[in-house]
């Protein structure tokens, strides 16, 4: 018989996995647009605020499905310390995104507005968008390996 936990479960793996993996075509799609100039960096917004939607909901819901998980199991008082470990560094990865990707994101904009972008200020984007976008992916990362590999501390 299927379980609420079970069910969780699935829910928290399938949320976690479009968190994880929403946004790993956005540097690629910066970097190819940019330089193109109108009608194709028009498009370029909508897509990466298409891309925060799914990954901001995504992230949501594994947040709200992971406690959920704990408080089926009895608590927090009853899950490994690397679960407590895992909700902060989500915490940390929610910070990230909303305080370190979404100025790169206005960046992005500005120079939109100047189009076509000069290579110059493409690579500068670049390494500013790849910087704060592989500090969330390090934070899932992260926490990831604590909620899957069954160690102790």
């Amino acid at each position: 018989m299927i379980t609420i936990l079970f069910l969780l479960k699935i829910f928290h793996i399938a949320a976690a996995s479009i968190w994880i993996g929403g946004g790993l075509n956005a540097p690629r799609d910066i970097r190819r647009t940019l330089p193109l100039g109108q009608p194709y960096v028009s498009e370029l917004m909508p897509r990466l605020r298409a891309i925060a939607q799914l990954m901001n909901v995504s992230a949501l819901a594994t947040l709200l499905s992971g406690i959920a998980i704990v408080f089926a199991v009895g608590g927090f008082g009853r899950v490994p310390h690397r679960i407590h470990v895992g909700l902060a560094l989500t915490l940390l990865a929610f910070v990230a995104g909303r305080y370190l990707i979404r100025p790169v994101l206005g960046e992005i904009a500005q120079a939109i507005k100047a189009s076509p972008v000069a290579q110059d200020k493409v690579d500068h984007i670049m390494v500013r968008f790849r910087l704060v976008n592989n500090v969330e992916h390090g934070l899932r990362l992260a926490v990831l390996v604590l909620m899957v590999y069954p160690f102790t501390f």
